[in-house]
């Protein structure tokens, strides 16, 4: 039987996405300490909206419905609706932008970095080099144990490798990913006293309309962000204008707009994932795995993978549970792997192994999330 679960140090994986073609998918859980979770997010867009002060026992009192967060941002934006107010959705996002960035700007505004801040996440191109020290010292001093600075400084560490990742796809809202690979390579250029400009290795894509990331021997190859749930960026101080790199009207937040992707054929977001899935390795990063698209995506996946293998008459051939007599390989494919953390519960962890199977996924296991940067380097070592 293949191994459905493995630690993420285990020497024997050293190298596993090296093996192939590999796209890295990322979620709200490689910001977090950064910015708020999906319930604090979520009570505190609810609280604006209806003008109230939920408690957060009052918002677990009301989550015991079943109901899933998206159905209480649906409720806030309903509220919206119901006041009478003049625009709405515009009002709607701008609450939720608050809601997003405003812990992590009330720091920066601390340190005289909340400025410097916003204008890089609006579009990490325009960055100015006399910044650079300041924000990238503010975002180690903050927040250098979180995971996203542990990806984006693997990434750097990966510039030069031949199996960097084709491109990341993004379940957030947030410019932190591509913010913080650019500073990092300014950075190395200021260090080895470059007076240049390092090359865009991150193409924020945004919506079907946005051109492809361009190749040349001058910058290598670029790799796409795709926002895949949209993006969201912090306005100006001074608003004269909205920051030209975010996606707000394909922001996937409240309950009707998941609705949109499940239930039309077609659409920019599914298409863009199952054409990496289809053709990459995928290796997810601060997900739960819940999301009910992406599990349903990558069941598709999966189900199109088994049917491969069954018409070529090669190993993995049928899409059924096998029998006492054949091999449970025939099964399990496991090419993608889900980097979490183990429960201290080995029932539990056992009867966690085989619960991506039928999605082609494996786990990936870290004793806490504080190895991720070891696990990151044994999986594809720069």
């Amino acid at each position: 039987m293949p191994h459905t679960a493995f630690f993420g140090t285990d020497p024997n994986y050293r190298g596993i996405l090296q093996s192939e073609e590999w796209s890295l998918c990322i979620g709200a859980g490689v910001c977090h300490g950064i910015l708020p979770d999906w319930q604090d997010l979520t009570l505190a867009v609810l609280n604006n909206c209806a003008g109230q002060s939920l408690t957060g026992d009052e918002f677990k009192e009301l989550t015991k419905t079943g109901w899933g967060l998206d159905a209480w941002l649906q409720t806030a934006m309903n509220l919206l609706i119901k006041s009478k107010c003049p625009d709405p959705f515009s009002k709607y996002y701008d609450v939720l932008e608050a809601a997003l960035y405003g812990p992590i700007l009330a720091k920066a505004e601390a340190v005289n970095q909340k400025a410097a801040i916003i204008a890089a996440l609006a579009d990490p191109k325009k960055i100015k080099r006399m910044d650079v020290p300041g924000l990238l010292g503010f975002f180690e001093s903050q927040f250098g144990t979180s995971s996203i600075m542990a990806l984006a400084k693997w990434l750097q560490r990966l510039a030069n490798h031949p199996n960097t990742p084709h491109s990341v796809l993004s379940f957030n809202a947030d410019g932190l990913l591509d913010t913080l690979s650019k500073l990092l390579d300014i950075q190395q250029r200021i260090d080895a006293k470059d007076p240049f400009m390092p090359p865009d290795r991150f193409f924020r894509s945004l919506r079907a309309s946005d051109p492809p990331p361009t190749t040349s021997e001058d910058t290598g190859r670029r790799i796409p962000i795709y926002h895949l749930h949209g993006c969201l960026v912090p306005q100006s101080p001074a608003k004269a204008s909205r920051p030209g790199r975010e996606s707000r009207e394909n922001l996937i937040f409240p309950e009707t707009t998941y609705g949109k992707i499940s239930g039309h054929v077609f659409t920019w977001q599914q298409t863009v994932f199952l054409s990496h899935a289809q053709s990459h390795r995928i290796l997810f990063v601060g997900l739960s795995m819940s999301d009910p698209n992406l599990r349903r995506w990558l069941a598709w996946c999966n189900e199109n993978a088994l049917e491969e293998h069954k018409s070529r008459k090669k190993r993995y051939a049928t899409t059924t549970l096998p029998s006492k007599t054949s091999s449970t390989e025939d099964y399990f494919i496991g090419r993608n792997i889900w980097i979490t953390e183990r429960p201290k519960s080995d029932r539990i962890a056992r009867t966690m192994e085989f619960s991506l199977a039928h999605l082609g996924a494996r786990i990936c296991w870290l004793n806490s999330w504080g190895d991720l940067p070891a696990v990151l380097d044994n999986l594809c070592p720069a």
